[in-house]
């Protein structure tokens, strides 16, 4: 949980210099070492553990993706968007519940950042719910529920709430090591906030261009995601995602980039149409695991 804060950052500014576009040297240094870890066949050792937990916690948390990727002007709030909270009852498994209890936390966030109340409220009982299913009991209290009904419209306070209550069930998940789960969690959040992100942009790579660049700028926070799956490739619930994350890496590692005078990442339309593609899939593959 110390990485959070200081490793964003340093998320940020690399992402600020980041070209999308890897040079052949580059991409043949990740696909060597990506295929010695999948060569491995050992179970995960304590070293192991410790470095594959150490890429995981540097993720950025569901509540931080949507602020990255979200705060953006010239978007506006879409209802049709976020998962049903009426659905939250139909999740009857682990890897279920983890994954949505991280999309709704997402969804939480994009409801705030457009002062969405009711939305807000609503997802949080939803998220409360599936925290509870899972064993994870103080992920939201009641009085913070409240809270947040009565200060929607003061952003921080709602922001410092999620997080504080996101970061508690963060430790709980260590103590216990069910990394797995809170890995889940955060891969939730991760394609629920480029699900919304993409949709918002219509999956046209020209309509919005910061938000467009915020996508793309995320292939950093993907890779994380591969290297952290390859390092569990032995487990049950994360191996059963892996592939679709696996494929969306591939596919930004084949977008035809370009940066422009502003700094911004210009993408093909036709590259672009492919990743909301692959992003839509796997976001419906996720709240439709009923």
């Amino acid at each position: 949980m110390k990485y959070r804060l200081s490793t964003l950052l340093l998320i940020i500014l690399a992402i600020s210099v980041f070209s999308c576009k890897k040079s052949n040297k580059q991409q043949q240094q990740q696909q060597q070492v990506t295929q010695t870890v999948k060569d491995t066949s050992v179970l995960i050792t304590d070293e192991k553990f410790s470095e594959a937990r150490q890429i995981v916690y540097s993720l950025p948390s569901p509540q931080e993706v949507s602020s990255i990727i979200l705060d953006q002007k010239g978007i506006n709030f879409d209802a049709t968007l976020p998962n049903r909270s009426d659905k939250v009852n139909k999740y009857a498994t682990d890897l279920a519940r983890a994954l949505n209890l991280g999309i709704y936390s997402a969804d939480i966030s994009y409801a705030t950042i457009f002062d969405q109340k009711q939305f807000a409220v609503n997802l949080m009982t939803a998220a409360r719910k599936l925290a509870e299913n899972l064993g994870i009991l103080d992920y939201f209290t009641q009085e913070e529920i409240d809270k947040i009904e009565n200060n929607v419209t003061n952003k921080d306070e709602v922001t410092e709430i999620i997080s504080e209550a996101y970061m508690r069930s963060d430790a709980r998940l260590q103590e216990d090591r069910r990394d797995d789960i809170g890995a889940l969690i955060l891969i939730g959040g991760w394609v629920e906030g480029m699900y919304l992100a993409t949709q918002l942009a219509h999956c046209n790579a020209s309509a919005n261009v910061k938000i467009v660049s915020s996508i793309m700028e995320q292939q950093l926070t993907l890779a994380l995601l591969v290297d952290f799956l390859n390092y569990y490739h032995n487990n049950k619930l994360l191996s059963e995602i892996s592939k679709d994350i696996f494929d969306l890496d591939k596919i930004f590692q084949e977008a035809n980039t370009d940066i422009d005078d502003e700094g911004n990442i210009l993408v093909d339309q036709k590259d672009f149409q492919r990743i909301c593609k692959q992003i839509a899939k796997i976001r419906d593959s996720y709240v439709n695991m009923l």
